[in-house]
């Protein structure tokens, strides 16, 4: 092996692992979990729950409540612990389109995981893009 291909090969795994840890310090996802209660439409179509928008992630442990009676999870409703998303069952003893209580948990993003995110949409986010294009360049044989 010649010393050209060598050194070219040691930038490309440099400029690899720079691409790497530069993705992995932008999907920076540590979380708290959060407790939430609200009043929720249960319907056959189905409904978000209020937090939907800001957690990544629900818990299994769900309360649903009708008229002081507790509701059994895969008799009466579904609850979908990705999306946050409720839907009556057919057979339900709840109505079709009545107002439920739900309790629940969810996981949010920490301030930890905002700050670094919010750093990363600037700069950050071109870092890999530009450490591609360079490693493309080195085996093009134009910066070696």
């Amino acid at each position: 092996m010649t010393s050209s291909f060598i050194s070219t090969f040691a930038v490309v795994v440099v400029l690899g692992a720079l691409a790497i840890s530069a993705f992995s310090v932008g999907y920076n996802t540590s979380a708290e979990q959060f407790d939430a209660a609200e009043q929720i439409t249960l319907s056959d179509a189905g409904n978000l729950v209020d937090k939907s928008d800001v957690a990544f992630d629900f818990g299994a442990n769900v309360t649903v409540t009708y008229n002081g009676s507790t509701l059994e999870e895969g008799v009466d409703y579904h609850w979908n612990e990705s999306t946050g998303e409720i839907e009556r069952l057919n057979g339900s003893s709840v109505p079709d389109g009545a107002s439920v209580s739900i309790d629940y948990q969810f996981n949010a993003p920490d301030d930890t995981t905002k700050d670094v995110n919010k750093g990363m949409e600037a700069t950050g986010a071109t870092l890999p893009f530009i450490a591609l294009a360079a490693a493309v360049l080195v085996i093009a044989g134009w910066l070696s």
